[in-house]
């Protein structure tokens, strides 16, 4: 039997092979099931559905992510029916990405492509991603376009409900208006406005007041501009116009540096004790003096550190992590760009469950580091892009457990994810 089903398979291949292939030349309209390209069988209300994932960006996509994603109606070269989809859809452009430094001259706004999304989108809330290209942020680009696309932005801004703006120059922020007014931007639930350049000097810093019911749930706010917004609290509770956020970051926390009040980082802490629903709280560039934290100003001001789902400190050094675990109890925490040294040590508290570290440097980092990851007792450690991660780093680990008397190191891992 096997035999023979080889010369029946061997059979058939070669009837295959020699067979000639019967070709229908009869028009593609006038054949019983004409042969579309399978691209265009997919049916619009589909279709439609899919551009509008592909196209939209999430509350959560950091601005990396939106810098590397492909540039809006990309869609629309594949083919023309597709093309006609897009332009004929304002829901496919509710969400706009702008990058300032593509607007080489300054002529008229109605013909730029900022304009003429706007106008495609009809009065569809709004998605407004300011931010430079990659390759040129932080450097480059012109004030007179910065202020004009906040100009723009500031009209339409009864219609924006996710506004992300990058600027270089501070003073184009102060052109969006008030974005805490909501009467200004009553549908805004996702903010986060930061400036490389402070152009504005002390006499013009923007002043953020919360006015009328606010629906932000999502912040991310330079650590100055937030300080100027808590002073406008002081005749009133907290938790009035903030007890909506959900997840706040703040950015440049430089307590040392000029500018920076004495009590500023108790009013920040003071205002996470605050807001009720917060889940996810996000340093990035928090920089403290090592040796400052024994000053009177930097003592734990609370019997108990505030419980939080989610801690994120990017940019930051080890001294500055210190005082924030001193101050917070995170059960998720993750470290990205830190730097290390071997003369600030960190002790994890047991509350931390899930940590991940990411292209964390520093000096001597092996050493600097294995402190910490030594007292991490939870279940779930992530790594990534991190050289100091190694056989022999486990190696110290499990032989500082040991002289500790723990046993073994580790005790309550369940999940390790290692990548680079």
């Amino acid at each position: 039997m096997p035999a023979l089903a080889d010369k029946i398979f061997q059979f058939n291949a070669r009837l295959h092979v020699s067979a000639p292939a019967i070709v229908d030349r009869r028009p593609v309209v006038d054949r019983p099931f004409p042969r579309v390209p399978g691209i265009q069988r997919i049916g619009l209300v589909i279709l439609l559905e899919i551009f509008k994932v592909a196209l939209s960006v999430s509350d959560k996509t950091a601005v990396e992510d939106v810098l590397s994603a492909l540039p809006r109606g990309y869609l629309g070269l594949v083919c023309k029916a597709w093309h006609r989809l897009i332009l004929k859809h304002p829901s496919l452009w509710a969400t706009i990405v702008v990058h300032p430094h593509s607007y080489i001259s300054q002529g008229s706004w109605e013909n730029v492509p900022f304009a003429t999304y706007l106008l495609r989108s009809h009065d569809r809330p709004l998605s407004i991603y300011i931010i430079p290209a990659q390759s040129q942020r932080g450097s480059g680009g012109s004030k007179g376009v910065e202020w004009a696309l906040a100009d723009v932005v500031s009209k339409v801004g009864k219609r924006i409900q996710s506004l992300v703006v990058e600027a270089r120059w501070k003073s184009s922020l102060d052109r969006l208006g008030n974005v805490l007014d909501a009467q200004l931007y009553p549908v805004l639930k996702r903010l986060s406005i930061n400036a490389a350049i402070d152009d504005a000097g002390p006499s013009d810093v923007i002043r953020l007041t919360t006015t009328g019911r606010w629906t932000l749930t999502t912040l991310s706010i330079d650590a100055k501009h937030l300080l100027t917004l808590l002073s406008s609290f002081q005749n009133f509770n907290l938790h009035r116009p903030l007890d909506r956020l959900a997840s706040l970051t703040i950015i440049d926390v430089l307590p040392n540096a000029s500018g920076f009040p004495e009590g500023g980082m108790g009013r920040i802490i003071d205002l996470a004790n605050s807001l009720p629903r917060l889940s996810s709280l996000t340093f990035n560039r928090f920089i403290v003096f090592e040796g400052s934290l024994e000053s009177k100003h930097w003592r734990r001001r609370s019997p108990a550190p505030l419980p939080i789902c989610l801690v994120t400190v990017k940019n930051s050094n080890a001294t500055g992590i210190k005082y924030l675990l001193h101050h917070l109890a995170p059960k998720k925490l993750t470290l990205d760009a830190c730097k290390f040294t071997t003369t600030s040590i960190i002790r994890l508290p047991a509350c931390i469950d899930s940590l991940t570290l990411c292209r964390i440097g520093g000096m001597d980092v092996e050493l600097s580091v294995l402190p910490m990851v030594a007292s991490f007792v939870g279940s779930h450690l992530v790594i990534r892009d991190c050289a100091f991660f190694t056989h022999h780093f486990l190696h110290l680990v499990h032989g500082r457990a040991y002289l500790n008397l723990f046993g073994f190191a580790f005790p309550g891992l369940r999940r390790l994810h290692i990548e680079h």
